[in-house]
């Protein structure tokens, strides 16, 4: 195995499953070592298994993105078996209710901004100040185009993305002048176990039917391997360095990107 990140250290969150799980292994691929981190030990046991299946280093840790204690017992095992965390991929996360904002129920509208704010914020605030002190590292945030515009009865998950987007801005503007870089990126539609979850979802059908429709097209389409490899190629050009010159862009696997990042170095 060699690659664009041979010698790199990854920690990707919500691995054990579906997009975390994908960008794992594609970073395992391209010659990283990866920590890896859910809720879920049977599913981070399988992306384990996967990954030294194709010959790469894995650590696999079930935590909670939202518990501070579990955030650093990640990172500090991580750090001491594999090496220094150079890349992380905040990609954890939750549906979130669906409805008025008045009549969801108000904890697991927090919860999802526990999940995807607070879970994403703690694993850059505990990994930036070492990236900084070697010199620079790469954060990618995985955001949603949800985050970009209203949605109606999906204040939760967009609320939440959107906040994930500035984030990400601010601390590339913050980071710039250390050589750290940061990305906001997202998935596009991609049918995912979580997806799944909203297509069971009588709240998502009662309020959000127009969403549930854009899933169950994109499902019955079958375009599931296209989707994915697109997302985990995007994915790996931001943690490969190519990139970089765009730090602090959103960025989706329907830019394109190559051409960006030759219009930014000609304007350097």
């Amino acid at each position: 195995m060699a690659g664009e990140l041979v010698g790199k250290v990854a920690l990707v969150t919500g691995g054990g499953r579906g997009i975390g799980r994908a960008i794992a292994l594609k970073y395992a691929e391209a010659g990283a070592a990866v920590g890896v981190t859910a809720r879920s030990a049977a599913e981070l046991d399988e992306t384990a298994r996967l990954i030294r299946d194709q010959g790469g280093r894995v650590l696999a840790l079930a935590g909670d993105v939202s518990s501070p204690a579990d955030v650093t017992r990640v990172c500090d095992a991580v750090e001491r078996d594999l090496g220094p965390i150079s890349l992380l991929m905040n990609n954890a996360g939750n549906t979130g209710p669906f409805g008025p904002a008045w009549e969801v129920d108000a904890d697991a509208w927090w919860q999802t901004q526990e999940i995807h704010l607070r879970g994403s914020f703690m694993y850059a605030h505990r990994l930036i100040p070492g990236m900084i002190e070697r010199g620079g590292g790469r954060v990618i945030f995985m955001a949603s185009g949800a985050g970009t515009r209203i949605n109606p009865n999906y204040s939760s998950y967009s609320v939440a993305k959107a906040a994930m987007i500035r984030l990400a801005e601010t601390i590339a503007a913050e980071g710039r002048e250390h050589g750290l870089i940061c990305f906001p990126m997202s998935p596009g539609l991609v049918i995912t176990e979580l997806a799944e979850v909203v297509l069971r979802n009588a709240d998502a059908h009662r309020w959000n039917s127009g969403f549930v429709e854009r899933l169950t097209n994109e499902k019955a389409a079958g375009r599931f391997n296209d989707s994915m490899a697109k997302v985990t190629d995007l994915a790996l050009l931001l943690a490969s360095g190519e990139a970089d010159a765009l730090s602090g862009k959103h960025l989706t696997p329907a830019d394109d990107v190559r051409a960006m990042i030759k219009e930014a170095r000609a304007s350097a």
